[in-house]
């Protein structure tokens, strides 16, 4: 094990807010109160330090990997250089504090959102040029990007969607029609249609090229709280407060199911072939699987205690979830049938990853260490102890060779696997960092790409 402390003794621990790695894995970001550190992600020797006067909420790297931009307190939007280390910009123009920023898919442009009620686009190629600055009336409560990096949708608190083009930051359209609160916007496959859910206990389908209400979903009588198109693009799932859960045929807009089953669901997700809807209801913690075919709902019967996460495999045949008895389940996602239980944590399994490659299932527990698990014969095949204090998130990357941990032990731990049998694994960075006012690193990455 080697260890580099990202602070010298003497310095006083800054709180890391933000994580990154580049798109090649080659780098890693970690976003603190007064600057970013850029890693070397193969060896995780540190490479540079940028200083800044701000706390840093959010970073990003462009999709070469060649330029990240950070957003902070300070209402900056700044453009780094990775290998330098030299700033290359400071965009001005929100009010208040930055909270995300995002490259587009090309890398032309850059979107950041803050507290001021704005979204700002900026030319990311001539870094001289101005932004075009996006104002709104409201506060903004959701976002998204259409797959073509071209459009920018985002739902307000005034009960409106503001279309946005990404590349001028121009204001398109403002669809009106809601008469709440927006709680989630998403688009479709292509980004021709958008799905909206509001307070009023409706979801609606628009035409972002029209930029017309296309269908007004209604069935729910309570707050809507997230709609969704499945990756396909045929199908819509909403839910609500009141425990209800509807299914849409995305081009009829007929009604296809209405599940009540006396629980509201705190997580939905589609199966990669848009086949299942899985939900973990918030009352329970049970999961439960929708086979849109036949339309089918299954409950998973086996799980002894709260189910606390979940996970499908890269092509959607399984699903593996961790629960409140300790226990990683692996599960048939079409037939909501139990095919293993692997034993071994002491404690709650907070968290569960699935390696992309389909090789790894990763776990993450209460009793402090880090689990990992052949996905094929189901074995253990490797225990990460080093952690003092509960693991609260867990990622892997695309071919299960590096495994990232972060505990409530303020610290984040990098591990190197052996890709092809699991055999050897050793820590090959530990960080020792302050999260929150708790010291937990409750959400490490949700991705590493």
């Amino acid at each position: 094990m080697r260890e580099i402390s990202p602070a010298a003794p003497s310095e006083q621990i800054r709180q890391p807010r933000c994580v990154a790695f580049s798109p090649n894995d080659s780098r890693l970001l970690i976003g603190f109160a007064g600057g970013v550190r850029v890693w070397d992600a193969a060896t995780l020797q540190l490479l540079r330090e940028v200083e800044c006067d701000s706390c840093i909420n959010a970073v990003a790297f462009n999709p070469n990997g060649t330029r990240f931009v950070s957003g902070g307190d300070d209402s900056t939007v700044q453009v780094w250089d990775v290998s330098t280390g030299e700033l290359l910009k400071s965009f001005i123009g929100h009010h208040g504090r930055v909270n995300a920023v995002a490259f587009s898919p090309d890398g032309s442009r850059i979107v950041s959102g803050g507290e001021n009620r704005s979204l700002c686009v900026w030319d990311a190629r001539d870094l001289s040029q101005s932004t075009q600055r996006a104002g709104l009336f409201a506060a903004v409560t959701c976002v998204a990007l259409s797959p073509d990096g071209r459009l920018i949708a985002s739902g307000s608190s005034d009960h409106t969607i503001r279309l946005w083009d990404a590349f001028t930051g121009a204001k398109l359209a403002v669809l009106s029609g809601h008469s709440g609160r927006l709680n989630s916007v998403a688009f479709n496959h292509d980004g021709v249609r958008l799905v909206s859910a509001a307070e009023d206990g409706t979801a609606r389908v628009w035409d972002t090229l029209a930029r017309t209400e296309i269908k007004c979903l209604e069935g729910h009588a309570w707050a809507a709280r997230r709609a969704a198109f499945s990756p396909d693009g045929t199908r819509i799932v909403s839910c609500d407060n009141n425990d209800i859960v509807l299914l849409w045929d995305a081009h009829s807009f007929k009604l296809l199911e209405k599940i009540k089953e006396k629980q509201r669901y705190a997580y939905l997700t589609w199966s990669p072939d848009s086949q299942r809807i899985v939900g973990v209801s918030s009352g329970q913690g049970e999961l439960y699987v929708l086979n849109v075919e036949d339309m089918r709902l299954k409950k998973f019967e086996g799980p002894e205690g709260f189910v606390t996460s979940v996970t499908f495999s890269h092509d959607g045949s399984r699903l593996a979830s961790g629960s409140y008895d300790g226990i990683v389940q692996v599960w048939d996602a079409a037939e909501a049938i139990q095919i293993a239980k692997l034993e071994g944590h002491k404690g709650i399994v907070k968290s569960v990853a699935w390696s992309a490659n389909g090789k790894w299932i990763v776990s993450g527990s209460e009793d402090g260490t880090v689990r990992v698990w052949d996905a094929d014969s189901l074995h253990q095949v490797r225990v990460l102890g080093g952690h003092s204090g509960v693991v609260h998130s867990v990622a892997v990357n695309y071919d299960g060779s590096r495994i990232v941990s972060g505990s409530e032990d303020r610290s984040v731990r990098v591990w190197s696997l052996c890709a092809q049998s699991g055999a050897t694994a050793n820590v090959i960075r530990e960080f020792h960092l302050a999260i929150d006012d708790h010291g937990s690193v409750l959400h490490l990455l949700t991705q590493l790409c």
